[in-house]
């Protein structure tokens, strides 16, 4: 190898060297780049009450979540998915099971316009915080929440997320999966799972989804209230005589089912609601 063709190669070697350590440089500050910025500082009590979002800067996208922080406790965390995930399709769901309810009325505290706003449910995880730590932490927010979510609203409102559209309806004791239904036909196959938002998910035997190309044309969801001019139906499909997992009721015992205008079936349960609830 000639002189020339050395310093070549180094020259090659060390050109790659190079763009190895920028791009490792770029995913760095990429991976790194994190801002929290505060929206509600209060006293409650003999505890501080802290509630900010977090932004982290990805390559591609930037990932959101809230914290809430209540005197000595652990912060809780809030992601965009979960508040989608735990707006309660139906409060009665919650039963006799610890809990709070605030104001789960869907308006706007900004203006007198009404939206639809994202009537998240806090579950407060047993396994890491005490009944006393519950208690506590229902104590700051029955009393701060409408002021946390005014103050998000005008200080960190991002129109096309709906993550800020947020209202906290209440508090529990307990997690989202503790109040997710299934059911099943009676080899077992088939199971119908219904969400704590009213999503349904059709899932085999081991609980995994099926491929859409054997799906049983379910309903998209099970609704809170049904549409004005949608018409009241008979299911006629499999999933109809589905039994409860738990209690061994009909799903179309539990349900009542309506079409749309474009054909498409959806649930809403029988059982009474509760449209508000005080604090």
């Amino acid at each position: 190898m000639s002189s020339l063709d050395l310093h070549y190669h180094m020259f090659a070697a060390m050109n790659l060297r190079n763009i190895a350590l920028c791009i490792n440089m770029m995913l760095f500050t990429a991976c790194s780049n994190t801002r929290k910025i505060p929206v509600y500082d209060a006293d409650c009590g003999n505890h501080r009450l802290r509630f900010s979002v977090t932004e982290k800067k990805q390559l591609a996208y930037t990932a959101y979540q809230m914290e809430i922080s209540i005197g000595q406790l652990p912060a809780i965390t809030v992601t965009p998915q979960q508040v989608i995930d735990h707006t309660a399709y139906d409060f009665s769901i919650l039963g006799d099971h610890p809990h709070y309810l605030y104001n789960t009325v869907q308006t706007n505290a900004i203006s007198t316009e009404k939206i639809l706003k994202n009537r998240m449910v806090l579950f407060i995880n047993p396994a890491v915080y005490s009944k006393e730590d519950f208690e506590q932490i229902n104590a700051c927010l029955s009393a701060h929440h409408p002021q946390m979510e005014t103050q998000l609203y005008e200080k960190y409102i991002v129109p096309q997320h709906s993550f800020y559209y947020l209202q906290f309806a209440g508090i529990v004791y307990g997690l989202a999966d503790d109040f997710t239904e299934i059911y099943r036909n009676e080899d077992g196959d088939r199971q119908l799972k219904i969400c704590f938002n009213g999503n349904i998910q059709e899932l085999g035997k081991e609980k995994q989804p099926l491929p859409a190309s054997v799906n049983l044309s379910l309903p998209v969801a099970v609704r809170l209230q049904a549409n004005h001019n949608d018409k009241p139906v008979f299911p006629e499909q499999e999933w109809a005589t589905y039994r409860n997992a738990k209690n061994e009721s009909l799903m179309k015992d539990d349900f009542n089912f309506y079409a749309d205008d474009k054909g498409v079936i959806y649930a809403i349960r029988k059982q009474g609601l509760i449209e508000a609830a005080g604090n």
